[in-house]
């Protein structure tokens, strides 16, 4: 008689509830490590949307900027929305009559969609709150010639947790009066949350 190569229920419970317990313990860290990710590309996307006006208006000889807006991809022409969100998408344009408005008869550059992730914001300090705009000389500049320097907060609903090292899971994409432009995550830095 042959014999049966088949599992016996006692052996299905045990894989099973082991299989239960390592996903337990596995869940948390994917959860963690997917909001990582998703901060990391919001972080990486506004800083090549700021570096590449910036090289644009070095190459253009004029002022080029970006603003946030909440039709970036669903208009002819895009408008700046003045509410301050950056998570709801942004427009990069050749701002050629400093207006800090989307013309029709100007370039647009790029445009970028709503941010990755749930529950994720991204606000700017007053003088980076709606706009941010470089001039021919690589600099940040406002449309009264004002030099500038500014912070966009980027948050998830971890808020602004303390890791072990002083760090937190929130980012900050610095802008300085050079025009540098710097990405962070420590605490100091990104200050708050909204």
């Amino acid at each position: 008689m042959k014999k049966s190569a088949a599992f016996t229920l006692v052996e299905l419970l045990i894989t099973v509830t082991i299989f239960g317990i390592l996903a337990g313990i596995a869940a948390p860290s994917y959860i963690s490590w997917v909001q990582d990710s998703a901060m990391v590309n919001n972080t990486n996307n506004l800083i090549a949307a700021l570096q590449l006006a910036r090289s644009e208006a070095i190459k253009r000889d004029g002022r080029v900027s970006v603003c946030q807006s909440a039709d970036a991809n669903s208009a002819a022409t895009p408008s700046c929305a003045g509410t301050g969100k950056w998570e709801d998408g942004w427009v990069v344009w050749a701002d050629e009559n400093g207006n800090n408005a989307v013309d029709s008869s100007e370039d647009i550059i790029r445009v970028a969609d709503k941010a990755i992730g749930a529950n994720v914001t991204m606000r700017g300090t007053a003088t980076v709150a709606n706009v941010i705009s470089f001039i021919a000389s690589g600099l940040p500049e406002d449309t009264s010639g004002n030099n500038y320097t500014g912070t966009v907060r980027i948050c998830d609903d971890r808020g602004l947790t303390t890791l072990d090292n002083g760090k937190t899971d929130a980012r900050a994409v610095v802008i300085l009066a050079s025009g540098r432009i710097r990405a962070t995550n420590n605490k100091a830095a990104v200050g708050s949350c909204p």
